[in-house]
């Protein structure tokens, strides 16, 4: 007993800071069980906050010293604690409002129609029907027509948006409305697909790439949209993140317009996050825009709650729609690889003096041809220039040869892989589309752990659930929801909760550039953390994703408490 106190006390004065030492804390939060994330001081029993910041951490009675009249003691009562996670590829500025309908929980086809129509119904107010969240898997050959939407909007047009935000589907009247007829040959909502006669078939393929003048001709149809409608819905969405743990976000793709939301929500006290933001660069971006976003980035240097400091490319589009850039063809087709939407020199030198400016640059790559230029981009640049401030990123890392596994820790690049993209379907037309003899190579999480590379760990929210807790238990279990396949898919391929956590924690910060200030519970950082309801290093790992938050702290600040 003697020398556990002995050595209590020790840790008790070697986790405190001599800075701090003479200051009483604003909180202290004691009696847990907290895991750091920090490798010289991995776990914890109270934490003491002052300034926003860490000034004490370790077991109990490290922050007495630091309690003073004013410092308020919050007991956790044993619970769990994690640094406060890190969404490294969240799109938490997608705000529909509530003239949007979400298809995100309609597993079928005939719930899919069920609710267009449901909704319709219920607001017969609307010009237009719109909404996302359609799955390629619930069709016949894995993409709709037109007909689909056919005759379920009460006579009006219709658009809705698949899930991953890259194919949109236009209803027979919607199509009238732009004109677009077998004699178009382009559409500002996308690539025009045809049946085998030509005919649009009302889907518009690489959606997400169109340009400026493509937006302003579509606003000129649709109706004008309620910005304070939308603004709300965006608040709700930053609401939803810390009802989740989350304490960082990065939104990898903001237009210029919705920096102002993030500022607005500070300024109502509605901000519970640090954010960090990316302008999207499109093929054809010119050196004057370039230097807008240099302007723009310079301009929140010194910003401590909101930085903009990346860029985000896509070199490819996705899978499903069989549009990402592979090295060979789709399963059952002769000839189709997807394709770049750079020319890989131009793509190189793009990439090379984005890095020379000092951006941070993440780029969308998803095939395993998109991601191998990808990464010959920022070998070069990492050749030419040296090492930059902060990693850059490889986005999605869908599919991806065994040769270019151990490049991402050669280059120091993060993945910034989504988890539960792994496994949302049971049969999925990502499976179909890649066939299986590729589906070794499907997000090869422990080879690349292995092999080093670093993960920065995120939801891709709206396309997936924002919850890090059910990206974890995708990354150890590689199984659905409700358990299937048993064992998992690809068992080979999951990885230790360890290794997850520290995906949406400590090395999403270093991915970003944040690690001196978050991602691990330890001293001079940020006081972000969340409390969860059960110690998840320690339970069956079938069980992670029903694990609830109970507290989401930031700042040191309670900015969440579970119902």
């Amino acid at each position: 007993m003697k020398v556990i106190t002995v050595i209590s006390a020790l840790a008790a004065l070697f986790f405190q800071s001599p800075s701090f030492a003479q200051s009483a804390a604003s909180h202290i939060y004691s009696n847990a069980n907290i895991y750091t994330v920090n490798p010289q001081q991995n776990r914890a029993s109270e934490v003491g906050v002052s300034n926003k910041r860490i000034v004490c951490i370790g077991m109990q009675g490290a922050c007495d010293s630091f309690r003073g009249d004013n410092t308020q003691v919050h007991d956790l009562e044993g619970n769990f604690v994690l640094p406060g996670f890190i969404d490294s590829h969240n799109h938490i500025s997608y705000a529909t409002g509530s003239n949007f309908l979400s298809l995100i929980n309609t597993p079928g086809y005939q719930s899919f129609r069920q609710a267009i129509q449901t909704f319709s119904d219920e607001r017969p107010e609307l010009q237009w029907i719109m909404g996302d969240g359609w799955n390629y898997s619930i069709f016949e050959g894995g993409m709709p027509t037109a007909k689909d939407l056919d005759g379920i909007t009460n006579g009006r047009p219709a658009m809705m948006t698949s899930y991953d935000a890259h194919t949109q589907l236009l209803n027979t009247k919607a199509m009238e409305l732009f004109g677009i007829t077998a004699e178009s040959e382009r559409s500002p909502l996308g690539e025009i697909v045809r049946d085998k006669n030509g005919q649009p078939t009302g889907v518009f393929k690489a959606a997400i790439y169109i340009s400026d003048a493509d937006h302003a001709a579509m606003n000129a149809i649709f109706p004008e949209p309620d910005e304070e409608d939308i603004y709300q819905s965006f608040l709700g969405n930053l609401e939803l993140a810390s009802s989740v743990g989350i304490t960082t976000i990065i939104d990898p793709q903001v237009a210029v317009e919705e920096i102002d939301w993030f500022k607005r929500a500070r300024d109502e006290g509605q901000l519970n996050a640090y954010i960090h933001l990316a302008l999207f660069h499109p093929p054809g971006t010119s050196a004057a825009e370039v230097a807008a976003f240099e302007q723009i980035r310079d301009s929140y240097t010194n910003d401590s709650d909101i930085k903009v400091p990346a860029l985000k490319l896509y070199i490819d589009d996705v899978i499903e729609a069989e549009t990402a850039a592979l090295f060979e063809p789709y399963e059952g087709s002769k000839d189709n690889v997807g394709e770049l939407f750079f020319d890989p020199d131009e793509f190189n030198n793009i990439i090379t003096d984005l890095d020379a400016r000092g951006f941070q640059i993440f780029v969308h790559a998803i095939g395993d041809r998109g991601i191998n230029t990808t990464l010959n981009a920022f070998e070069i640049a990492l050749k030419t220039n040296g090492k930059p401030a902060a990693p850059h990123q490889v986005v999605h890392v869908e599919l991806l040869q065994e040769s270019d596994i151990p490049r991402f820790a050669e280059l120091d690049v993060s993945a910034a892989i989504q988890p539960r993209h792994i496994f949302p379907w049971p049969v999925s037309q990502w499976q179909l589309s890649v066939g299986d003899a590729r589906h070794k190579n499907a997000w090869p999480l422990q080879s690349m752990h292995e092999a080093g590379a670093r993960f920065a760990f995120s939801s891709d929210w709206n396309v997936s659930e924002m919850d890090p807790l059910i990206g974890i238990y995708t990354a150890v279990t590689r199984q659905s929801l409700d358990g299937m396949p048993a064992g998992g898919w690809y068992p080979a391929q999951r990885i230790d909760v360890a290794t997850a956590i520290r995906g949406y924690t400590l090395d999403g910060a270093v991915s970003n550039g944040i690690a001196n200030e978050r991602g691990s519970l330890e001293i001079g950082k940020f006081a972000d953390m969340v409390v969860l309801s059960e110690d998840i290093t320690a339970i069956n790992s079938a069980g992670i994703a029903k694990v609830r938050v109970l507290q989401t702290i930031f700042a040191g600040e309670q900015v969440y408490a579970a119902p």
